[in-house]
């Protein structure tokens, strides 16, 4: 990964997988339910920052992120 830190979209690793499986890891020796309900308030609350954030731009009439912005820019 060029020019960003580490982190690609967003996330801190570079394989989906093992962003979930964090995610996981927080919940280990939960009951099944507590699991299940934790996993799944993550993940919406991961999309409404992201969708959020797209919402903000959109406002400020930019139809790029600055990460995208900047490697046009780079360009």
């Amino acid at each position: 990964m060029y020019k960003d830190d580490g982190r690609r979209w967003g996330a801190m690793t570079t394989n989906v997988s093992e962003s979930y499986n964090g995610l996981l890891k927080k919940a280990r020796g939960l009951p099944v339910t507590a699991m299940v309900r934790m996993t799944f308030k993550a993940l919406v609350d991961r999309f409404v920052e992201r969708s959020n954030l797209a919402d903000a731009l959109l406002q400020n009439n930019k139809p790029w992120p600055p990460a995208v912005e900047n490697k046009f820019l780079d360009y």
